[in-house]
C-alpha cells in the first residue's frame, strides 16, 4: 500500500519507484502494465521516470489498480499521535 499523509508523506518519486519496482517484480513490461492499464507505454514510461507532465491522478490510479497498489490519503496530523500510536506505546 502506498500511503500519503502524516508523517509517512510520499513524493511523487516515491509513486514512481513503487511502480517501476512492482512491475518488475511481476515481470511485467511497460508495454504489458499499459496496455493492462488502458494507457501508452510512453505514459508508463514517464510515470516510472518521474516526469508526469499532464497525466491525470486517474490514469495513475488505473496503473496503480493493475499493480495491486492502493494509494490512500488521511487527515495530516500536525505532529499529534495518531490512535495507532498510543496503541503501540501502550504495548511497550
Amino acid at each position: 500500500m502506498l500511503q500519503i499523509g502524516g508523517a509517512a508523506m510520499l513524493q511523487l518519486t516515491d509513486i514512481a519507484q513503487h511502480v517501476r519496482e512492482s512491475r518488475k517484480a511481476q515481470k511485467l513490461t511497460q508495454a504489458a502494465l499499459a496496455a493492462r492499464a488502458g494507457i501508452s507505454r510512453a505514459q508508463i514510461e514517464r510515470l516510472e521516470n518521474d516526469k508526469l507532465g499532464d497525466m491525470g491522478i486517474v490514469l495513475i490510479l488505473r496503473v496503480l489498480r493493475v499493480l495491486d497498489l492502493e494509494l490512500t490519503l488521511q487527515a495530516f496530523n500536525h505532529g499529534r499521535p495518531t490512535l495507532d500510536d498510543l496503541v503501540k506505546d501502550n504495548e511497550g
